[in-house]
């Protein structure tokens, strides 16, 4: 007994699994913290992003305290090779990245790269006295409880993309919640834009398990016609 729909499901099933790419390269969820974060985004034994968090009196602000957020890629031993992207808009260099933000060497007039010369970004802030009535951690990660740094990086002679979620996680100095790091992703093709917070789709591993299902149904059928035609 032949069974060509089990032959076609096994067929169709096993070239998309086989065809469908793994581009994106997500780290799975993190939980860094401290004041001293560092990311090594594709694996190779080297710090590719440093997220520093520092509190101090900040008598700028007429603060007595003062908390700081940043993200760098140069200074603390790093090489300097890797850019961040930041607005820098309202003076500052300010890192904090919406969600599905489009992340890629060519960008609108609002964001820019920087690097080298002990290059960083400012992700967030907090104060805890006036003439600053903002008491909470300022911009995105205050509003949503996280957000995104993105970063280009080198492999060879190619250029690769990535993000970086920042989150609030517990409650720490003076109250205000210490930030983590969640989780991080990057571009495995070169020179190809990634959007903040995007993570491998999980069709690839669906259709490795429907495979093997297909592969199962059709070894089993053809058992039981082998045992009908000899009975």
């Amino acid at each position: 007994m032949r069974y060509p729909s089990a032959y076609l499901v096994c067929a169709v099933w096993l070239t998309a699994a086989t065809s469908a790419p793994a581009e994106i390269i997500w780290s799975g969820e993190q939980n860094l913290s401290g004041n001293f974060q560092y990311i090594d985004l594709n694996s190779d034994s080297l710090t590719d992003v440093l997220i520093t968090y520092g509190i101090g009196g900040d008598t700028s602000l007429g603060a007595n305290y003062g908390g700081l957020l940043n993200a760098h890629v140069d200074g603390f031993g790093l090489d300097g090779s890797n850019r961040i992207m930041v607005d820098s808009s309202n003076g500052y260099d300010d890192a904090a990245l919406p969600y599905a933000t489009l992340i890629f060497g060519t960008i609108d007039a609002t964001y820019e790269w920087k690097g080298g010369m002990s290059a960083g970004g400012l992700v967030s802030k907090w104060n805890t006295s006036p003439p600053d009535p903002d008491t909470e951690w300022r911009g995105l990660l205050g509003e949503n409880g996280n957000t995104y740094v993105g970063i280009s990086f080198d492999v060879g002679e190619s250029t690769h993309y990535g993000w970086i979620n920042i989150a609030l996680g517990p409650e720490g100095f003076l109250g205000f919640e210490d930030p983590i790091t969640t989780s991080w992703a990057y571009e495995s093709t070169p020179n190809t834009g990634i959007a903040a917070g995007a993570i491998p789709e999980p069709s690839t591993g669906i259709l490795t398990v429907g495979g093997s299902l297909a592969l199962l149904f059709l070894a089993r059928a053809r058992r039981r016609g082998t045992r009908r035609k000899w009975s």
